[in-house]
């Protein structure tokens, strides 16, 4: 009496989430979550007897069931018409319903081959009778591409192939409820898309396997492609397609889309090697990765068994033009215009990861939503027993920015271009925006102080060094002045004691001694940050004293090098001996 293939379509009604269709040789729903369903059609197939026996016939008789013919392959219901239904065949049929199911239409497009398998039906967002239908005949040893539109409601269609390559099984369409002409297209290969409503299409590439894409979703501006037999996998971000130009010989800024301000587990990205393979993305999670360097000479972890988080922070996509060779700069200001970070391609002192590419064509970019960091200090001015710690990054994160609107500048030549978008509270949260701003202006302070610290360091220990070199040659000279460069020597390694912990020798090595004032800042900014909320009265309070401690310190540094230090430098000037590089406060 009914038939249904191994996989009937079903299909939440979009205006009630309670309603759900089904779809057999006829079309049923349901609204009381299955306990009963009603039939809204005809038989909707051509109903061939001869074509519905067991499939194998009497030698290789199937008995799971799997292989049923002649019954419906895809619904779609209409958003902006509630009653409207459409329903595609396995055996070549498009039918259309506009009084849920009272009166149905044939609806098939003249040039659909006979038995094809309609396994789609797509519904323009923006105008209700734009009707997008894909089709293939792979089981009668036609590999060739159907794919048709009306504009008309079905009264009349015609094909949208275009330049797709004659060999591709056309199993599903989704056009983009953005912008109009835009289509995805998911194939026996992979994903295909269109610019121009089929007229030219192309491959989607980017690392997505060679694999069948059975169905295709877009969700929000991410391209969903569910696999057979590689699993789900997630273009995160389609706004290029949405905006970019047909040209190619312009610069081109792409207005990121808003991002969600979203907190990560201090684990997330951990990489517990940096060769082979790791077997542990986070604490008590399994999974392996392994670091991969990219033609461009990038280093990148690719998941192995586990899925990939999507990109964390704001996506910025900009193309440049065939031929480009040069340099591009991006700057992201907050609302006020001023500057909160830059990246330059040709910034030596980022890391190669974090610098943006100057390739011609599409670019991309991510900002992790931080501010400017501490930086470190100078690895070159460490001891030799303090070497170990130069081996953690050295381009150090500062504070996420608050919930608000930003812009992005690309300057390209002389030319620069904005785009302007939104970081979006959590909305899971119920933090105010008085309590973001309070926490940033607190871990603004406390990375400032850090900063301060880090560069006073590298000028402490860039005399230290010139001090002890001073010392090598003073025995021979004078008793005098190596007594007052002895001095100066102890005073500041007091300084530094008080700044750093001089002892450390590993990044682990923190239980041996007592740890500087930079250990107390790195401290407090992880307290702070710790939730997406204002600081607690007892760390504000910490803060300031140890903000206090460090322009404390600084202040005899300062004073140290416009006092003695100066007055050293002068003595051995007169002595004919030059303490090079420290100048005169």
């Amino acid at each position: 009496k009914y038939r249904f293939a191994w996989t009937f379509p079903l299909v939440f009604a979009p205006s009630d989430p309670k309603t759900l269709y089904a779809g057999g040789n006829r079309v049923f729903y349901t609204q009381d979550e299955g306990a009963s369903w009603t039939a809204i059609s005809p038989d909707l197939s051509l109903n061939d007897p001869s074509r519905q026996g067991h499939s194998g016939g009497s030698l290789t008789h199937d008995t799971a069931g799997a292989e049923v013919h002649a019954s419906c392959a895809s619904l779609a219901i209409s958003r902006q018409r509630k009653r409207e239904i459409w329903a595609s065949t396995d055996d070549g049929l498009v039918h259309v319903t506009r009084d849920h199911g009272r009166n149905w239409q044939n609806v098939t497009p003249k040039a659909m081959p006979k038995l094809a398998y309609v396994g789609c039906v797509e519904i323009s967002a923006q105008d209700a009778d734009t009707v997008y239908v894909s089709a293939t005949r792979y089981k009668l040893s036609d590999y060739r591409p159907y794919l048709f539109v009306t504009r008309d409601g079905g009264k009349s269609w015609r094909s949208i192939t275009g330049d797709l390559p004659d060999h591709e099984i056309t199993r599903v369409v989704r056009a983009d409820p953005v912008r109009p002409g835009l289509l995805f297209v998911g194939t026996e290969t992979g994903v295909f898309f269109s610019l121009d409503d089929g007229k030219h299409w192309a491959r989607m590439k980017g690392g997505f396997p060679v694999v069948p894409v059975y169905d295709l979703k877009i969700k929000g501006s991410d391209l969903v492609a569910a696999t057979h037999g590689r699993s789900f996998w997630i273009l995160d971000d389609i706004s290029p397609l949405r905006e970019l130009k047909p040209t190619r010989s312009q610069v081109q800024l792409v207005r990121p889309r808003d991002t969600i301000r979203m907190r990560l587990s201090w684990s997330a990205g951990s990489l517990f090697t940096k060769k082979g393979i790791s077997y542990g993305p986070a604490f008590g999670i399994g999974g392996s990765s392994e670091m991969v360097q990219l033609p461009n000479g990038k280093k990148v972890r690719r998941f192995l068994d586990v899925g990939e988080n999507p990109s964390h922070g704001a996506i910025i996509y900009y193309q440049l033009p065939d031929g480009f060779k040069g340099q591009v700069k991006l700057s992201i200001l907050d609302a006020r215009g001023k500057e909160i970070r830059s990246y330059a391609s040709d910034d030596a002192a980022l890391e190669a990861a974090k610098r943006p590419e100057a390739q011609a064509g599409l670019n991309r970019f991510v900002w992790d939503l931080k501010h400017r960091g501490p930086g470190k200090p100078d690895v070159s001015l460490f001891e030799r027993k303090n070497k170990p710690l130069a081996e953690e990054p050295h381009d150090v994160a500062g504070p996420t920015v608050t919930p608000g609107s930003y812009a992005v500048v690309l300057e390209v030549g002389g030319a620069k271009l904005q785009a302007s978008f939104a970081v979006i509270k959590d909305p899971r949260l119920k933090t105010s925006q008085r309590s973001f701003d309070q926490q940033l202006a607190l871990l603004l302070r406390l990375n400032a102080s850090l900063a301060l610290l880090n560069k006073s360091v590298d000028r402490l220990r860039l005399v230290k060094q010139q001090l002890r070199e001073l010392i090598k040659r003073l025995p021979k000279m004078d008793a005098a002045l190596l007594k007052r460069a002895t001095s100066a020597l102890a005073a500041l390694e007091a300084i530094e004691g008080q700044l750093v912990d001089p002892k450390r020798e590993s990044p682990r090595d923190v239980l041996r001694h007592a740890g500087g004032f930079s250990d107390d800042l790195s401290d407090l900014v992880s307290l702070v940050a710790i939730a997406d909320e204002a600081p607690t009265s007892q760390a504000a309070q910490i803060s300031n004293e140890v903000i206090a401690n460090v322009d404390a310190q600084v202040a005899r540094l300062e004073a140290l090098e416009g006092g003695e230090l100066t007055a050293l430098n002068a003595a051995l000037r007169q002595a004919g001996v030059e303490l090079l590089g420290v100048a005169d406060a």
